[in-house]
């Protein structure tokens, strides 16, 4: 993408937003003065995000400020980009994403301020203000799909190698990444979700390219990486989704198409299972296990810990309906059910209710609920309406639906590394389809 300086003695013809050109014409007749040529270093920028997010490395500001940079540099000097930039800001998306960041906001302030709720509560809202506040940036040095789905797939790779060393090579009940150790599966829920995301979206940015075979490998590396990892909320979120494509696309698969996926499936499985030395039908016994012991009314297992958690949860809506119990209090609260004996030892010893949507009634209310809810659903909608008309829109609509349905067995905006990876994608995908559709 090039850009253009004015000339003071210049009329300047601006030939819109998607386009990305400026003629001048001055009074030896029209002319070009290019200033700086940025487009692939700016989608490389892009491109190295899931790579960071996946190593959760500071890089992730380092590549914030140097768009801003690019930006600067590039455009808001010779004002080619000025006045589109402000219009863009006053887009009907951005407007309503900046209410319910700002809502947010509102909501951390009063929880800090009259429920006591730590500090730290404030930092959600203002990771996704200041990403928000990018996104018509990224608008004007325009994403590139390919490069982009490019960097999601070196990053499912790199998840790919560190599962493989860490579950045979180190080891380790369960891959985890760097995201802390696996063993009590906080690490590896992380791990396996972020894998998965980026599967999926290597295989949505690269399906109408010539790379399509790796999209699509991306995506099966990234439900390799859950496998190992070890996540059942992960694989349910994506089930969840299959049932979503199937109804959203309508999808017409004939009987023998469906049919060889679930033989090819099951046999990768298979084959899978005896590499791991039977670790997968181990997870599933001991689900089954799970399952059985919470009929018995025995609630101190992995499920049996989560059904406390989320009953936890409805009661503490239940005494405090309107702002809850205030943002980051929910392990407070909960031990004072565990002194009333409605909350066994094992389950105070976690900091959320392992259900984001449970959790927001517990310490935000109804309030904190409904800014919950609008946080997937404003953008889904965007997405949903163009979801026809290009790559971008697809990624943004899935990658909503799947953090959504992560969000039903784990708290994924109580996590840094979740909350990161919801604005950046959306981000990157809101100012990719206003890009296509300009």
């Amino acid at each position: 993408m090039t850009f253009y300086c004015e000339n003071s003695a210049a009329d300047v013809t601006d030939n819109g937003i998607g386009d990305g050109e400026r003629s001048i014409k001055g009074r030896g007749g029209r002319f070009w003065q290019p200033i700086v040529s940025n487009n692939v270093f700016f989608n490389v920028l892009l491109a190295s995000l899931p790579v960071c997010l996946l190593l959760w490395v500071p890089c992730i500001w380092v590549v914030f400020f140097s768009i801003i940079v690019l930006y600067y540099n590039g455009i808001y000097k010779n004002r080619v980009g000025e006045k589109a930039l402000t219009a863009l800001y006053a887009l009907g998306v951005y407007r309503d994403l900046g209410v319910i960041f700002g809502s947010y906001f509102f909501l951390s302030i009063c929880s800090i301020v009259f429920l006591n709720s730590p500090l730290k509560s404030i930092d959600n809202p203002l990771i996704f203000s200041a990403w928000l506040l990018l996104s018509p940036i990224i608008v004007l040095l325009k994403p590139n799909t390919q490069i982009v789905g490019y960097g999601c797939f070196v990053a499912v790779n790199i998840a790919l190698v560190m599962a493989l060393i860490q579950f045979h090579f180190l080891n380790e009940p369960r891959a985890y990444g760097l995201y802390g150790y696996g063993v009590d599966g906080s690490g590896a829920i992380k791990f396996a979700d972020i894998a998965l995301l980026f599967g999926m979206l290597t295989c949505i940015l690269l399906s109408d390219s010539k790379a399509k075979f790796f999209g699509r490998l991306g995506l099966v590396f990234g439900l390799i990486v859950c496998l190992y990892a070890a996540s059942r909320g992960t694989l349910v979120a994506f089930f969840l989704c299959g049932i979503v494509w199937w109804l959203f696309d309508v999808q017409r698969l004939s009987l023998r198409r469906v049919a060889i996926t679930l033989m090819v499936l099951a046999l990768a499985i298979f084959a899978l299972n005896m590499l791991m030395n039977n670790a997968l039908v181990t997870r599933v016994s001991e689900t089954s296990m799970d399952v059985y012991s919470v009929f018995n009314n025995q609630l101190d297992t992995s499920m049996g810990i989560r059904i406390q958690l989320w009953l936890a949860a409805v009661i503490l809506f239940t005494q405090h309906p309107g702002f809850g119990v205030g943002l980051n209090n929910f392990e407070d609260a909960i031990l004072v059910l565990n002194q009333q004996h409605i909350l066994s030892d094992a389950a105070v010893r976690y900091a959320h209710a392992h259900n984001e949507y449970l959790c927001a009634l517990a310490t935000g209310g109804i309030v904190g609920f409904s800014v919950t809810l609008l946080l997937f659903l404003v953008p889904l909608k965007v997405f949903k309406a163009d979801y026809n008309a290009n790559l971008w829109a697809k990624a943004g609509f899935w990658t909503i639906c799947l953090m959504s349905f992560f969000a039903l067995t784990d708290c994924i905006f109580d996590r840094r590394m979740s909350v990161m990876a919801f604005i950046i994608v959306i981000s990157i995908c809101l100012a990719g389809n206003i890009t296509q559709k300009n």
